[in-house]
C-alpha cells in the first residue's frame, strides 16, 4: 500500500474530470490521495468485461441496481475498486466499437472526507481507452518493480499474481485473445477455470472458430454465460448456423441452404424438427433467417 501511494486523477478527453470532490473543508479538488494498488488489482481482474461487456438496459450504478445487477456492478463501477479508498461511482463498459462511462455524484454524509460531485457520461474509442488503462498499468507494476529490486518489497504471491496477470493479458494473442474477449463479453474470467464449465469452453471454441467478428459479436451481446452453453439454448442453434455460414456461396449472391435441424431444435428445445432454410450472402447471413422450408 505504501508502495503505491499517490494522488489520483481520473480525466475524460482532457476536459472532464470523474474524480472532481468536495472535500471536508469545503474546497474542491481534482483528485484523491491513497492507495491505487485495489484499483490496479480491479482493473487486472476485470480486464476483459471493462473493454468488451455490455451494461444492462438501465445502466446500473452503485448505490442503484437490481440485485441480479450485483455482479456486474462489481465487474464494471470503480467503488468496488475502492476497499477502504475514495474513488467516483462510475460505470464502464463497451458499447459495440466504444467505450461508455457514466459516473454520479454522491449525497452528503456527515463526516465524510470528500465527496465526489461530478456527473456525466463520455464515449471513448477502445483503443485510446485501452492504451490509457495499460499506461496506469505498467506505470504502477513498475513501481512495485521498483519497489522490489531496491529492497523495499519483499516478493510474495500476491505480488507475483500480479506481475503474472498482466504477462497473461499482454501476451494473449489470436485464438486465445478471441476466447478471453468472448468470455469477458459473457461476464466470466477466462483466467478462473472454476467460472468456465466445460459445456460453456466448448461452445466458445465454436463460435470463435465457425463465426466471423460481426455475428461473433452480436451472439455473444445477446446471450449469457448459462443460455450460451445450455443444451436447449443457444448451443444446439450456434452449431447449426455455424455449419450454414461455413457453405460457399458467390459473392454478392445469396444463395438457399437446406440444412438438418438439430435434435433438439425447436420453442423450448422439442420440435417440431423439420428442415430450415437461411438466406446468406458474401457478407455473412442476412436479415432474412429461420423461415420455414
Amino acid at each position: 500500500m505504501r508502495e503505491t501511494w499517490a494522488w489520483l486523477s481520473i480525466q475524460v478527453n482532457d476536459t472532464t474530470c470523474l474524480t472532481e470532490g468536495m472535500l471536508q473543508s469545503g474546497l474542491r479538488a481534482e483528485g484523491v490521495y491513497g492507495s491505487y494498488l485495489p484499483l490496479l488489482e480491479w482493473l487486472l481482474e476485470n480486464w476483459w468485461s471493462l473493454l468488451h461487456e455490455g451494461a444492462p438496459s438501465a445502466v446500473p450504478f452503485a448505490r442503484s441496481f437490481f440485485p441480479s445487477d450485483a455482479a456486474w456492478v462489481r465487474r464494471h463501477n470503480l467503488v468496488a475498486a475502492r476497499e477502504g479508498f475514495a474513488l467516483p461511482d462510475c460505470s464502464i463498459f463497451a458499447d459495440e466499437d466504444v467505450i461508455r462511462l457514466q459516473w454520479h455524484p454522491e449525497p452528503a454524509q456527515e463526516g465524510q472526507r470528500i465527496r465526489f460531485i461530478g456527473s456525466g457520461e463520455a464515449r471513448i474509442g477502445r483503443e485510446p481507452f485501452t492504451a490509457a488503462l495499460r499506461g496506469f498499468i505498467e506505470a504502477a507494476l513498475g513501481r512495485l518493480r521498483d519497489a522490489l529490486e531496491g529492497g523495499r518489497l519483499v516478493d510474495t504471491p500476491d505480488l507475483r499474481q500480479l506481475f503474472a496477470a498482466w504477462h497473461a493479458i499482454r501476451e494473449a494473442k489470436g485464438a486465445e485473445a478471441a476466447f478471453c474477449r468472448v468470455m469477458g463479453a459473457l461476464g466470466v474470467d477466462p483466467y478462473d477455470p472454476d467460472a468456465i464449465p466445460e459445456s460453456l469452453a466448448g461452445v466458445v471454441e465454436g463460435v470463435i472458430r465457425d463465426f466471423a467478428d460481426p455475428l461473433r459479436d452480436a451472439l455473444v451481446a445477446g446471450s449469457g454465460p448459462e443460455t450460451l452453453a445450455s443444451r436447449r439454448g443457444c448451443a444446439p442453434t450456434i452449431i447449426w448456423m455455424g455449419r450454414g455460414q461455413a457453405e460457399p456461396t458467390q459473392p454478392g449472391a445469396p444463395s438457399k441452404l437446406v440444412m438438418n435441424a438439430p435434435e433438439d431444435f425447436g420453442p423450448n428445445g422439442s420440435g417440431p424438427r423439420t428442415p430450415c432454410w437461411i438466406l446468406k450472402g458474401s457478407s455473412g447471413i442476412g436479415s432474412e433467417a429461420w423461415k420455414p422450408r
